[in-house]
């Protein structure tokens, strides 16, 4: 692969071209675009629910946050900290892994559509619809910043490396059921075919116990719950209002999040709690919305089952083919780097395709 790095002003706008592939085709991936930082696919086809739902937002955060430069995020005694300190905090930390992912994914992409191996995108199309509609994704998503074109890309990358390496193999209708089962077992916190009781909520964060009182002793009186926020709490949701991600029952194991998560999912729709006390902080919690847990029936879902249970037949030496002509294709690549920062990325994965 050929890689290139080129010092040039840093772009500005999400329709930045950043990286240009294959000097024979006139395609850009546009990294403000896509900017999430993907797995490449394992041999399972729960991978494309579990890399949608696990760290997808980092880099569509990133993005995100780029695009509100130089507003203010946080104030501490005064001094402010900007969006765009923010957006240069997890570039730093998460930008070139993003970065050399997207590149991986558009040359995997390149590689089946130069083989015949390309999938329509009517079939992704159909698939995004279908995970998109997995109950409680969506409140997930919105809030990690993933859009529908997110989906569909990861899907195309882990739908076409599943057809490739499940060509010929054919699972048993027992294989499928089994796979389901697993995977709506509630037992089971990856569990891809069953999503938790979720909670909206809003918080009021102090960092004491007298902040809190006063906080709850507004609302008590009828003070708008956003004005309270406003006034008392010390916390980044503060900037939205108190809103938090939506919390999903049983998914975080630390023990210390089980006394405050037992409270949100006490609260009724509408209901504010009392005083909670979490990690050195008090809270204030109101609960704007629930959603019971799901379960995904197995009509909707049979053919990813059967997909992800012939993936687990799918020979070793299967995929280490695929992975060896994808690396043999990937050396023929042009890739180039356009922001300065990014040298080191292109260093590693040219140091990655060299190595014995």
């Amino acid at each position: 692969m050929d890689v290139a790095t080129k010092t040039a002003a840093r772009p500005r706008h999400k329709s930045d071209r950043i990286i240009s592939l294959n000097p024979g085709q006139a395609q850009v991936v546009n990294v403000a675009r896509n900017g999430v930082a993907w797995k490449q696919a394992a041999l399972s086809i729960g991978v494309i629910l579990a890399a949608l739902l696990a760290g997808a937002g980092i880099g569509a955060k990133l993005m995100q946050q780029r695009q509100k430069s130089k507003m203010v995020a946080i104030s501490v005694n005064g001094v402010t900290i900007s969006d765009d300190d923010i957006f240069r905090r997890m570039q730093a930390a998460a930008g070139p892994r993003a970065l050399q992912q997207l590149v991986a994914d558009e040359i995997f992409l390149q590689y089946a559509k130069e083989n015949g191996l390309a999938l329509p995108d009517a079939q992704i199309d159909a698939e995004a619809a279908k995970v998109w509609q997995k109950p409680g994704l969506r409140q997930l998503w919105k809030a990690d910043g993933v859009s529908g074109d997110d989906v569909r890309r990861q899907l195309r990358v882990n739908m076409t490396r599943a057809s490739i390496l499940t060509k010929g193999i054919t699972a048993t209708d027992a294989e499928a059921r089994r796979f389901y089962e697993f995977n709506t077992d509630s037992r089971n916190p990856n569990a891809y075919f069953f999503t938790p009781e979720i909670a909206q909520v809003a918080v009021v964060i102090t960092d004491s116990k007298d902040q809190a009182d006063k906080a709850l002793l507004d609302l008590n009186h009828g003070v708008p719950f956003a004005t309270v926020v406003k006034t008392y709490s010390t916390d980044v949701s503060k900037a939205n209002n108190g809103l938090l991600p939506p919390v999903q029952r049983g998914r975080n194991k630390d023990p210390r999040v089980a006394s405050l998560e037992k409270t949100i999912f006490s609260l009724k729709i509408g209901e504010t709690s009392s005083i909670a006390s979490f990690a050195k902080t008090w809270w204030v919690i109101r609960c704007l919305d629930k959603r019971a847990a799901a379960t995904i029936p197995l009509q909707d879902v049979r053919a990813e089952c059967e997909v992800a249970a012939s993936l687990r037949k799918t020979p070793v030496e299967s995929a280490n083919r695929l992975d060896d002509e994808v690396r043999a294709f990937q050396k023929k690549a042009k890739v180039e780097f356009v922001w300065p920062q990014y040298r080191e990325a292109a260093k590693a994965m040219q140091e990655g395709l060299t190595a014995p």
